[in-house]
C-alpha cells in the first residue's frame, strides 16, 4: 500500500524596515536569529514569534488587490519562525535586500519568487494564521526561497521596506 506522506517546511520571515526607534538598542527579550541566516550588521529584532507547528502562505506571485490572493502561492505546514528587523536608518532598503539576496544564494537557497514595488502588488493577506499583513509596493522588495535539504526544505520570505511608525 502506498501512503501519502506530507513533508513539513520550515519557514523563517524576514521583515526588514529602517530604525525609527534610535533608543532601541537591544533585541526584544526572547528572540534570537535564525540558525539559517544571520542579521544585516547593526539591526535590531523588534518582533519575534517562533511556534513548533502553524501554517503558512509563501508568496509565489504578485498580490490581486481586488481579491487579496496571489497569482501563485504555496501552502506550507511546520514551524514557523517570523522574526522583524529594523536596519540601520543609513543603509537603503536596497542594499540590506541585495545582502540577504546573496547571503541566501551562498547558503543554498534558490530563488522562488522575486519582486519590487508595484510588480508585487498591492493589498492586504494572510501568511499565517494569526497575523494579517498589507503590501503597498512603496520602496518594498519581497522574496521567497527555498533550501532543499535532507531533513526537509526550509522556506523563506523575506521583506524590506520603508516603513513610518
Amino acid at each position: 500500500m502506498i501512503t501519502n506522506q506530507k513533508v513539513f517546511a520550515v519557514s523563517l520571515l524576514v521583515y526588514l524596515s529602517p530604525m525609527v526607534l534610535a533608543a532601541q538598542k537591544a533585541d526584544v527579550p526572547g528572540s534570537k536569529d535564525h540558525s539559517l541566516i544571520s542579521r544585516y550588521p547593526g539591526s535590531v529584532i523588534t518582533e519575534y514569534t517562533a511556534k513548533e507547528y502553524d501554517e503558512f502562505l509563501l508568496p509565489l506571485g504578485k498580490l490581486d488587490s481586488g481579491t487579496g490572493k496571489f497569482a501563485k502561492s504555496q501552502h506550507l505546514e511546520g514551524k514557523v519562525t517570523r522574526i522583524y528587523y529594523e536596519f540601520p536608518p543609513n543603509r537603503s532598503v536596497l542594499e540590506v535586500f541585495r545582502n540577504y539576496e546573496g547571503a541566501l544564494k551562498t547558503a543554498g537557497f534558490q530563488t522562488l519568487f522575486s519582486c519590487v514595488n508595484e510588480e508585487c502588488g498591492y493589498g492586504n493577506f494572510r501568511l499565517t494564521s494569526d497575523k494579517a499583513e498589507a503590501w503597498n509596493a512603496a520602496n518594498e522588495r519581497q522574496l521567497s526561497a527555498k533550501l532543499s535539504r535532507a531533513k526537509g526544505d526550509a522556506y523563506l520570505r523575506a521583506n524590506a521596506k520603508t516603513t513610518t511608525h
